[in-house]
């Protein structure tokens, strides 16, 4: 198998110092001729800290009681695990003798969040930090298709969450862990015949926060960070008549971090309008790497040699309101991309490394550097009967992503021999768009039409080749479809339309219908296709909806997708029937803060059972969607 990668400001007095330690102004030795010998200390006892302020902080371990939180895979509900983590925390607290921690429950019992609020403000708490703690499982097997099953779709994921927030007069700080963990199965005639999975592995950590100043000036300073380490696998067959051949077949990485800040200024009145603008900087780090341990010293190890970028960039957003019902949107950014790596200096269409060793060439260093610069402009105007009429004109330049330009090797998520161009340059789409909504009323609707014309569209482009490890041959027979990255002027244009309308009343609900519509077109200067396009689909149903209940059923009609490139196959139309049935409440305890629900449900998916392929797949010739299918669940929201 070749290898592959697929929270005050605080007014209160000072807490005067324990009586029974020393001050430390002045002489701190003890008076020991003005008190009977019994009340004598050491003197290394009264020299012990001293209390200026006694900080107090609040930790808020979420849910309780009949709120379990989320549900882990072995039956661990989150409100035990905030618990255990904020008496932990309590505890290290209470070791420093300037701070006390409070819990806003101490067991298992429901709390509203408006009085975990109040119990701060009334032990007028420095700090507020909330803790909450998520978790879910997933596994499938095969799912069926007409007449069987699409053979190795089995999945298996499963990970978690933690985070907690701190409120302060003004504003807030939030921070989260998430760790996830997911075995797939990646379809496929190759996929089948050497049963390839992905093992992955993902830690992201992010934190947000927001502070409103006392500022005539400015608004609000807002920031993001996150960072992202992902790892995984790709298992398979090295061959796949020997079962004992199973191992790692490639390691694919990705180490990202990111952060960005953001200026809001209070609005200024122009007379003619009053405007609010907002600065923004935002920079981040990549670190990419896919080797394999199949043949260390091929030109063509894995999919691509060890890579890394960093983007920093400006922006600057300005919204005028000119009226209550007129608003005009202009925003404007620039970067600077910076992307190390490298690539053969040559790899042609055709080529065995088997009998041409040299016929790849040597690894070349590429420093390569973009500044994209984009702008836009909007107008937004509300009309009569509740409706919102919008037009935008932008202009976006993006530069080429690592993919595009490092590639040489398998993917084995897409059944192709990537080969990157790293002679891409910038990408430039020039769009109008325009759109006509109404959210409001017993009939609610959005139409959308857009025309991009793009200078330089980046795809990648199926030869007709096909490769396997260390060859591409003309034609058919090996396993892997050939796609160069490659660039081409196009022109895109489309249209979307989605509506409901609440017919009559009906019990304690309305009845009523909806539909939907879209389209897109997609052309090289030429006039040929632009390859992977979805076919235009048409749409609608019926519903019943009350404050508890939801009904529906909708059927979608997709039509034929015959506009296709010179090496793609025409994918034929369908119909997917779909049927739902819900019922939601809220659950016991609620204020009206922090509203908890819960809703149950079943689904039926494709009750017709008809073949569905995804136009857009580069494997939609040997993989099928899933067919008909029912679904039970369960969702809670907080």
């Amino acid at each position: 198998m070749p290898s592959r990668g697929t929270a005050p400001a605080d007014n209160r007095p000072a807490i005067a110092a324990d009586s029974t330690r020393e001050s430390t102004g002045g002489d701190a030795r003890p008076d020991t001729g003005s008190r009977p010998l019994a009340e004598r200390r050491p003197a290394s006892k009264q020299r012990g800290p001293v209390i200026d302020r006694l900080v107090t902080i609040t930790l808020d371990p979420g849910h309780g009681g009949e709120d379990p939180g989320a549900t882990g895979r072995g039956g661990s509900y989150e409100k035990h695990v905030t618990l255990a983590v904020a008496k932990r925390l309590q505890a290290k607290i209470a070791a420093d003798p300037n701070m006390r921690a409070v819990l806003t429950r101490e067991s298992d019992f429901f709390v509203p969040l408006r009085a975990r609020v109040q119990k701060a403000r009334r032990i007028q708490s420095d700090l507020f930090v909330s803790i909450h703690a998520d978790a879910f499982a997933r596994r499938t097997e095969d799912y069926r298709i007409p007449g069987g099953a699409q053979k190795n779709t089995a999945t298996d994921s499963k990970g978690g969450s933690i985070g907690g927030s701190y409120f302060f007069a003004g504003g807030y700080i939030g921070a989260a862990v998430t760790q996830n963990n997911s075995l797939y199965h990646i379809p496929g005639a190759e996929g089948e015949e050497v049963g390839t999975r992905i093992d992955a592995r993902q830690t992201k950590f992010s934190a947000k926060g927001e502070y409103r100043p006392d500022s005539a000036a400015i608004d609000a300073i807002r920031f993001w960070l996150g960072a992202t380490d992902y790892k995984h696998n790709e298992l398979g067959l090295a061959d796949a008549a020997d079962p004992g051949s199973d191992g790692v077949r490639q390691t694919f990485t990705n180490r990202e971090q990111e952060g960005r800040l953001e200026v809001q200024f209070a609005p200024v009145n122009l007379r003619f309008a009053a405007l609010t603008t907002a600065f923004g900087v935002q920079a981040s780090h990549q670190e990419l790497t896919a080797p394999s341990p199949d043949d260390p010293a091929s030109p063509l190890n894995g999919l691509w040699d060890p890579n890394r970028n960093g983007r920093l960039a400006g922006y600057v957003f300005n919204e005028f309101r000119f009226s209550d019902v007129t608003r005009a949107q202009v925003a404007a950014r620039i970067a600077q991309v910076n992307l190390n790596g490298t690539t053969p200096s040559l790899i042609p269409e055709t080529f065995d490394l088997a009998t041409d060793p040299a016929a790849i060439g040597p690894a070349v260093q590429r420093n390569l550097s973009f500044t994209p610069k984009s702008g836009s402009i909007g107008l937004i105007q509300n009309l009569p009967w509740g409706l919102v009429a919008s037009v935008t004109g932008q202009y976006v330049e993006r530069a080429p992503k690592p993919a595009e330009l490092f590639s040489r090797g398998g993917h084995d998520a897409t059944e192709t021999f990537d080969i990157g161009n790293p002679d891409l340059g910038i990408e430039t789409a020039k769009s109008v768009e325009a759109g006509l909504r109404r959210a409001t009323g017993p009939f609610r609707f959005e139409l959308t039409g857009y025309y991009t014309r793009f200078n330089g569209f980046i795809y990648r482009r199926l030869t007709g080749n096909t490769c396997a490890e260390g060859a591409c041959i003309v034609g058919d027979g090996l396993e892997l479809n050939q796609a160069v990255y490659s660039q081409r002027d196009a022109t895109f244009r489309g249209a979307e339309f989605q509506f409901q309308y609440d017919v009559l009343p009906v019990w304690n609900g309305l009845f009523g219908i909806e539909g939907q519509y879209d389209i897109v077109r997609a052309t090289f200067a030429d006039g040929s296709n632009v390859p992977r396009i979805p076919p235009q689909r048409l749409g609608g149903g019926i519903y019943y909806r009350d404050q508890n209940w939801l009904a529906r059923v909708n059927l979608l009609h997709a039509f034929a997708q015959n506009d296709i490139s010179a090496v793609e196959t025409p994918t034929a139309g369908y119909n997917r029937l779909r049927a739902e049935l819900s019922y939601t409440t809220r659950l016991a305890g609620n204020d009206g803060w922090g509203a908890q629900q819960v809703t149950l449900g079943i689904v039926g998916d494709n009750l017709l059972n008809e073949e569905i392929r995804n136009a857009a797949a580069y494997n939609k010739d040997e993989v099928q969607l899933p067919g008909l299918g029912v679904r039970l669940f369960a969702n809670v929201k907080y």
